[in-house]
């Protein structure tokens, strides 16, 4: 086989577009599917307030950080039970 045509010009840039195409159909199909699972797998606050509160008892998080994602996480579910509330 005579692998000087794989060195001329145009077949690198025929090879180059389709290895481009190629990864781009792969990065829309992998993100596609990230954006599924996000949808389907909403975390509530109240799991989150309780991965990070374990984090907090690890020492990854500072007791100041803490207070902070906990005030906006109590604020969100409070905003989450707020209307089933009100329907009562």
């Amino acid at each position: 086989m005579d692998w000087q045509f794989f060195f001329e010009p145009t077949v690198q840039l025929v090879l180059a577009t389709a290895l481009l195409a190629i990864l781009i159909v792969i990065g829309i199909y992998v993100l596609m599917r990230v954006r599924a699972e996000a949808r389907e797998d909403p975390t509530s606050p109240s799991e989150l307030l309780s991965q990070f509160e374990e984090l907090r008892a690890r020492g990854m998080l500072q007791e100041e950080e803490f207070k902070k994602i906990k005030d906006n996480l109590s604020k969100k579910l409070r905003d989450q039970l707020k209307p089933s509330s009100e329907a009562e």
